[in-house]
């Protein structure tokens, strides 16, 4: 039988004791993306009584500093659960180690390629970096799609990563039937192509500053190359 654990989440991230979790949704299809940023993915956690260890793979530092982690815990979408009774379950399930670890490693590849809906039909394309659509946004669209949160609550998470969004988030997020989300995404899309107009004419009003003073650099060189008698 698994045990919450007591401690609070900071008390086990100073302990640096493993840390095991639960996907403690209620739906069979919800899956629980974490980001821990620099580069570090893991895959979505699956729902189920299989608890995983997250620090088999994500190191203390990262799971302090992960707001996703810590919302996770705090809204009760994972369950953090003692290290003793995590490896009593695995020893009387040992099948189940094995399988998890297989689901892990199939989320993982699937988190890897990006998933469009297109006239009705599923197109799975090959990674690419600029391709990659972020497991919080699969995450939010599918939970919404599902009516797994509301409307409301699916535009706070949305503004907690607004600045993490790439381009193609966006579009898939445009895809949802929300007219809150498609105005989110447009007033986005709107403040970032503001942003890159307002930087390049900063850029060209210091390239003309600088244009100017070397003129006038150059022009006293040469009232000094030729004094007035």
């Amino acid at each position: 039988m698994l045990v919450p654990e007591k401690r609070t989440v900071f008390e086990l991230l100073e302990s640096r004791d493993p840390i095991w979790v639960v996907n403690n949704t209620k739906s069979p299809s919800y899956l629980v993306a974490l980001d821990f940023g620099r580069g570090i993915k893991f895959p979505p956690l699956p729902p189920g009584p299989d608890p995983v260890c997250l620090t088999d793979a994500i190191p203390h530092k990262n799971l302090s500093e992960s707001y996703d982690f810590r919302q996770a815990v705090a809204k009760g979408l994972l369950q953090i659960v003692t290290d003793v009774s995590a490896r009593n379950y695995f020893e009387k399930n040992a099948g189940r180690k094995e399988a998890i670890k297989q689901k892990l490693e199939r989320l993982m590849k699937r988190s890897n390629l990006v998933t469009e809906e297109e006239s009705g039909s599923v197109v799975s394309r090959a990674q690419d970096a600029r391709d990659i659509l972020s497991p919080k946004v699969l995450q939010l669209h599918a939970a919404y799609k599902e009516r797994n949160i509301k409307e409301k609550e699916l535009l706070e998470e949305l503004l907690e990563i607004q600045n993490d969004l790439q381009e193609n988030d966006l579009e898939y997020l445009r895809s949802l039937d929300s007219p809150a989300v498609k105005q989110f995404v447009t007033d986005v899309t709107e403040e970032r192509r503001k942003a890159i107009v307002e930087e390049a004419k900063k850029e060209e009003s210091s390239a003309k500053q600088k244009k100017t003073l070397t003129k006038e650099s150059s022009k006293e060189v040469d009232e000094d190359d030729f004094p007035i008698d």
